[in-house]
């Protein structure tokens, strides 16, 4: 596929992305009955429901004073700490590596007297990625005007948008006078037809999934042993592999998402072998995103 034809396909389906009521309810009791620290370890906020303009959104409140906080609800965390974590790169040319922390350093108090950590933040389910439901400018006006009268000193964010599959979002919001930040590198699967153009990773995973002696296991299939593997797969690769400032998602978080109908799971599970216990591998996506971004 095109990249123009990727575009308009993505264009035509912006309004696709819907944020349910039940759901979004669900999120948000789901966040106020638990300690939020019990199911993303390395987080802190408060977490409300917002309704404009016949739209609800969860809402997550952070005032600034969180220590180390989670990137999700924290840009200095985002732009200073998970910078600084990538100079490892660099480890090979230490001269370089230096040079890249002293600049980064520098950026830090810059960042921080943005007040951006001082937050009111619109769709955040607390995902890296976080799909967008298209806005116009007369929602975006409200959303304003209620979140400035509400919380007058903190920033109004809103994260995951892009300009091949939010430029309508994106052009109100600057409009009413938003301004863009780069955050981080996307990748958007563009094709939800019931037969997409099938690239190389696409053929390469398929391959592997007619070859392996694994099980499938469905959404309705998954066991307490299972959510407690996914975390640990999880913490491996994410966590481990990449870096802890990621998410510390919990396997209480996975299950009990899981259990509410806010997520849907599918994995592939070791066979079960006399004396063996199953391990199975998984992956976790919100129910109803329009785009997989990653």
């Amino acid at each position: 596929m095109s990249c123009a034809a990727m575009a308009q396909r993505l264009v035509q389906q912006a309004d696709r992305v819907e944020n349910k009521p039940a759901k979004v309810e669900a999120f948000v009791r789901f966040f106020n009955e638990m300690p939020v620290r019990h199911l993303i370890a390395n987080l802190d906020t408060k977490v409300e429901t917002l309704e404009i303009a016949g739209g609800i959104f969860p809402l997550t409140l952070n005032d600034g004073s969180e220590a180390h906080n989670c990137y999700i609800c924290c840009p200095t965390s985002a732009y200073i700490d998970y910078a600084m974590d990538e100079t490892r790169n660099f480890a090979a040319h230490p001269l370089l590596r230096r040079a890249l922390s002293t600049l980064i350093g520098a950026c830090a108090p810059l960042v921080r007297a943005s007040g951006l950590d001082r937050q009111a933040q619109v769709n955040n389910w607390l995902y890296s990625t976080n799909p967008m439901p298209l806005l116009d400018r007369p929602a975006i006006a409200s959303l304003r005007a209620a979140l400035t009268a509400r919380f007058p000193d903190r920033a109004i964010v809103i994260r995951s948008l892009n300009d091949i599959a939010d430029p309508a979002t994106m052009a109100a919001l600057r409009a009413e006078g938003f301004r863009m930040l780069a955050a981080r590198q996307i990748y958007i699967f563009a094709d939800r037809s019931s037969a997409p153009a099938m690239t190389r990773d696409m053929k390469r995973d398929r391959a592997c999934l007619r070859k392996t002696p694994f099980e499938r296991v469905g959404t309705e299939d998954f066991t307490e042993a299972d959510y407690a593997r996914a975390a640990q797969l999880y913490t491996l690769l994410y966590l481990d592999k990449y870096t802890p400032l990621n998410p510390h998602y919990t396997a209480r978080y996975i299950a009990e998402m899981h259990r509410r109908g806010i997520i849907s799971l599918a994995g592939l599970r070791r066979p079960r072998r006399a004396g063996c216990r199953h391990r199975p591998v998984r992956e976790w996506r919100h129910a109803d995103p329009a785009h997989r971004r990653l």
